[in-house]
């Protein structure tokens, strides 16, 4: 998939775990402070495994012209990048995790 493909699943899934599971775990096991504190516990946790598994087991297309492999993974950096495993080749974004790019 393309990177801006990639980047905005990345994004989406974060942001669907977060705001989703406390409200999951709110429909399914009632409304109880108790049940709100861990599924915030358990958002946060499906972030990180949504962000470790979009940074490291899901590979976007590299946009080189002359590669095209598909192995393009998430560096954690600012502003993110992308960097083939072939022909090490860096998509620097304009996303960034916290500071402006």
């Amino acid at each position: 998939m393309p990177i801006k493909i990639h980047l905005l699943l990345s994004i989406l899934t974060q942001i669907g775990l977060i705001v989703g599971t406390p409200l999951f775990g709110i429909f399914l096991f009632g409304n109880s402070a108790i049940t709100f504190i861990t599924m915030i516990f358990f958002a946060f946790a499906f972030f990180f495994v949504a962000r470790f598994v979009f940074c490291s087991l899901i590979p976007a297309k590299c946009p080189n012209v002359n590669c095209g492999n598909i192995q393009s993974y998430q560096e954690r950096s600012k502003p993110l990048i992308y960097v083939c495993r072939e022909c090490k080749y860096e998509h620097v974004t304009c996303v960034s995790e916290g500071d402006e790019c």
